[in-house]
């Protein structure tokens, strides 16, 4: 959440120039600690924007090189642009 305001910029720059490119965000964070505690205004912000999250912590045991998009298991997929 340290880069929320650039984060931010960069995705609102890419909405505005490119309205039809599909934004990826890798996060550290699970998507329930990004929503709940607490909820941060720009954080908000991005996952209203973006159209898919990557969430969790790389986990070095739990490292699989077969997942799509992900370097270890406990990480989720979670397409944000079927949200209402």
């Amino acid at each position: 959440m340290e880069n929320a305001f650039l984060t931010l910029l960069v995705i609102r720059h890419v909405k505005e120039h490119l309205p039809n490119t599909k934004i990826y965000l890798w996060t550290g964070y699970t998507y329930e600690t990004l929503i709940h505690h607490p909820p941060h205004p720009r954080v908000e912000d991005i996952l209203d924007l973006i159209d898919v999250l990557i969430d969790g912590p790389y986990i070095e045991a739990l490292r699989d090189i077969t997942l799509e998009m992900r370097g270890s298991s406990n990480q989720r997929i979670i397409d944000l642009s079927k949200k209402l």
